[in-house]
């Protein structure tokens, strides 16, 4: 897989630099929970609102899965 950095609507700046990875999905409930604490330390109050709603709206069932990256 590829990454390239962008802004929150997805923009990529021309020249924006591209890097191979090698992505796995992961559901193990502990893996779920260490990637869900990063997001919650990066994005604070943003990410518990979006959190909240996707819990109404899937009212409470909602399977978590953690996509890991690592660099190829």
């Amino acid at each position: 897989m590829t990454l390239t950095p962008c802004d929150r609507r997805g923009r990529i700046r021309p020249g924006a630099p591209t890097v191979g990875g090698v992505a796995t999905v992961a559901d193990d409930p502990a893996a779920v929970a260490r990637v869900g604490s990063a997001v919650a330390a990066a994005y604070g109050w943003e990410f518990r609102i979006f959190m909240a709603i996707e819990t109404v709206v899937a009212r409470g069932r909602r399977r978590r899965v953690a996509l890991l990256i690592r660099s190829a």
